[in-house]
């Protein structure tokens, strides 16, 4: 059953109502302050590589890079002792109250 049309015009004014959050506070005074980006033509970005190969290859050796500093990152984070055993063993206790 479609809505009536004072409800919805109701509907559409109270929806008018919204508070709406003001762009200038949400970004910080620096960003407030800096240039605009550097503009580059895009016929020359969206084109094929000229080698898609060499670029494959390119692209998979920044990843394979990437992953191996991720995965040497995660080794030495799970070495690290997060709780200590003070800690430990008052979670161990559990609740008392």
């Amino acid at each position: 059953m479609p809505l009536p049309r004072p409800a919805l015009a109701a509907l559409l004014a109270l929806a008018a109502c919204t508070q709406v959050p003001e762009l200038g506070d949400v970004v910080p005074p620096d960003l407030r302050a800096a240039d605009y980006p550097a503009l580059i033509p895009l016929d020359t970005e969206l084109t094929a590589p000229a080698d898609p190969a060499a670029e494959a290859e390119r692209l998979s050796g920044a990843l394979n890079a990437r992953a191996d500093r991720l995965k040497r990152r995660a080794r030495e984070l799970s070495a690290r002792t997060v709780v200590d055993d003070t800690a430990r063993a008052r979670m161990d206790a559990g609740v008392t109250e």
